[in-house]
């Protein structure tokens, strides 16, 4: 019976394969994020030469974890083909706490003007106006000129409020910060002169 059974095993290997499988991770790696928001698995992709894809087994080890608690994570992927041949990789998760130096930096805005759909593109500069008050100065809204600054408020979940109200122009509106630490967003309204008034979409990406 001993010998049968090896002959057995032996028969239903494929092909003495020894190459493991490959473990494609999709989204980015690093992946970062602040600690207000939560983790959302990008996925992965299987290939083998020889098992078929809903053969390989795969694990995933994220037992450590914490995104309420800034620091760095990671998770292990593990896949195993009909062999026994296994291939690793990790993905590694960084969490940080939103601070008001997160808006110190250059952004470029994708400006949508409802309900029209015009879509502009120019650039920004977003500083820290006030540590106190916690206020960032938006330089050069709407493509209006690096003298036009509106004023933008954030909580610590990244969630925003703006305002301007100068020489018969008014700026109000709302939006989030993205929490793949990429940008932000806002909805907002500006009241102008003769009494024009601008709905607009816009999306705020760093330069870099």
């Amino acid at each position: 019976m001993a010998a049968l059974s090896l002959v057995f095993l032996s028969c239903n290997k494929i092909y003495e394969d020894k190459i493991p499988p490959t473990i494609i991770l999709q989204g980015p790696n690093p992946y970062r994020l602040f600690t207000s928001c939560s983790y959302s698995e990008p996925g992965y992709i299987i290939k083998d030469d020889l098992t078929p894809n809903s053969q390989i087994k795969v694990d995933i080890y994220d037992s450590t974890l914490n995104t309420t608690i800034p620091g760095d994570y990671y998770i292990d992927y593990y896949s195993t083909d009909l062999d026994g041949n296994t291939s690793y990789v990790r993905r590694k998760i960084e969490t940080r706490k939103m601070t008001l130096d997160y808006f110190n930096s250059g952004f470029i805005a994708y400006d949508t003007l409802k309900p029209m759909n015009i879509k502009t593109q120019y650039s920004i500069k977003s500083v820290l106006y006030s540590q106190e008050f916690k206020w960032i100065r938006i330089e050069n809204f709407n493509n209006f000129g690096k003298q036009f600054k509106v004023i933008m408020i954030p909580d610590t979940l990244g969630n925003l409020t703006l305002n301007y109200n100068f020489n018969d122009t008014i700026v109000f509106g709302t939006g989030n910060v993205y929490c793949n630490m990429t940008g932000f967003r806002l909805e907002y309204q500006i009241d102008v002169p003769e009494n024009d008034i601008e709905m607009h979409y816009v999306t705020y990406r760093f330069l870099n």
